[in-house]
């Protein structure tokens, strides 16, 4: 907030607008409401799409987990989803550690030429080999439906942009794992993850969120100057060793 922390005031009235957002989209008609969580908050409870806090709990919560502008998602069924049992966890060796036991004891061919692939009611075949499904970036044979393909071309595509930035030392609390940084535009390099909650490394990743996020991936550099505006652009300069971009999609 103008590189000032939050008060308990603040936080109070943040928890009480997140609430009141919870209700007002709780409230829409997942059969009849179209509207996206843009236009239902504007309609609904404008105090909050005018207020800054108001702005940044929907791009670093709504726009973060669902990896899409509140201008292209679904009121109606941005509440939907459920989450796994147990705390939030960073994988401090890669996702590797997730896929290992899944892959365990299955038959995996990796750069092994693939001529024909063919689908029928009963699954597909790989040159031979039957399977219930494959992922698949090449034609079939035959030609999938035109009903198919229509649904596949509606498939929405998220994105968040990621950035680390290394440092000599750390200007920040150690201890907090994720810090919010209130910015304009909205989606704006506004939430970072801290490393050293896990590690020795002295790293702060940044996210950028929503519409902001393709733009973000030609600007990485502006994540920077987000950081040096909230601590100030003297402090700053005493710790940047450098850094280094990375992108990922669909989070």
């Amino acid at each position: 907030m103008q590189g000032q922390p939050l008060t308990e005031d603040d936080f109070d009235r943040l928890d009480s607008m997140y609430e009141r957002l919870e209700r007002t989209l709780n409230r829409v008609d997942e059969n009849n409401d179209t509207r996206s969580i843009h236009a239902v908050v504007s309609d609904e409870a404008p105090d909050i799409m005018q207020d800054p806090m108001g702005r940044w709990i929907l791009s670093a919560f709504t726009e973060f987990d669902i990896g899409a502008g509140i201008e292209d998602i679904s009121a109606a069924h941005a509440l939907s989803d459920e989450a796994f049992i147990g705390k939030d966890v960073i994988f401090t060796k890669g996702y590797d550690t997730i896929l290992a036991p899944l892959y365990e004891g299955l038959d995996i061919r990796l750069n092994a030429p693939v001529s024909k692939i063919s689908y029928h009611n009963e699954g597909v075949t790989v040159d031979g080999m039957a399977a219930d499904y494959v992922v698949c970036s090449v034609p079939f044979n035959p030609e999938l439906p035109v009903n198919i393909k229509t649904t596949i071309d509606q498939i929405g595509f998220g994105s968040v942009t990621k950035i680390a930035l290394e440092f000599d030392a750390p200007f920040w609390d150690i201890s907090t794992q994720y810090f919010g940084i209130m910015t304009e535009p909205k989606g704006r390099w506004n939430y970072w993850l801290n490393y050293r909650t896990f590690s020795s490394e002295n790293i702060l990743l940044g996210l950028s969120v929503g519409q902001y996020a393709p733009i973000a991936d030609k600007m990485t550099r502006y994540a920077m100057k987000v950081l040096q505006d909230n601590q100030g652009r003297t402090n700053m300069a005493t710790y940047m060793a450098h850094a280094s971009p990375s992108r990922t999609r669909n989070l």
